[in-house]
């Protein structure tokens, strides 16, 4: 395992058989929109499939149907999940370690002269989004005292936030279909 590892999955709307049990269960039944009810599945498998190429024991796998990434207890490192639209992102990492991803939008100017006062659309948009991400990812990161550092990656309309030590040791990888090994990639700065 490298220092930190990021994992990225676009949902394909495959067919997935619902397995979750416990709070995450009730989350799932709690949910009104049938996209709320796909992110718990997905999000899960995602989890569930990561997880599974560090040899983990049963019991810490099926933790993934039961609760959210951030509450899967006896982990030998660290975790941090998220998702934005179809993207799902889970990092694992030796030290502690927070992110976000969000999909790239065109706002309307208002929206960033609103927040950001007047300037140049490109450099107030990156602004924006790093805020953006700087924020989700520390807030994941609050329960972990350690030296904590921003830095951004991109991969083609995702950006991630991570928040936690900066490696010179990261890895990301692309998951093409849930059931298939990762493939390595390459993330841009951002």
């Amino acid at each position: 395992m490298s220092n930190i590892e990021i994992f990225i999955y676009k949902d394909t709307g495959e067919a997935l058989e619902n397995t979750l049990f416990g709070q995450r269960l009730e989350r799932y039944n709690q949910a009104i929109r049938e996209e709320t009810k796909r992110k718990h599945l997905v999000g899960s498998q995602v989890v569930f499939q990561v997880l599974g190429f560090y040899n983990l024991s049963d019991q810490l796998l099926l933790q993934a149907f039961e609760k959210s990434a951030h509450e899967i207890e006896n982990l030998p490192f660290y975790i941090s999940f998220s998702n934005s639209d179809s993207f799902y992102v889970l990092a694992i990492s030796k030290t502690p370690v927070g992110i976000d991803a969000e999909v790239l939008r065109e706002r309307s100017d208002l929206v960033y002269d609103t927040y950001l006062g007047n300037g140049d659309k490109d450099y107030k948009k990156k602004r924006f989004y790093k805020k953006w991400l700087e924020k989700e990812a520390k807030i994941k990161i609050s329960c972990c005292s350690s030296r904590h550092e921003m830095y951004y990656r991109r991969r083609s309309e995702i950006v991630i936030g991570i928040c936690g030590i900066q490696h010179s040791n990261l890895l990301a990888f692309k998951i093409n279909h849930l059931s298939n090994e990762p493939v390595r990639i390459d993330l841009d700065e951002f």
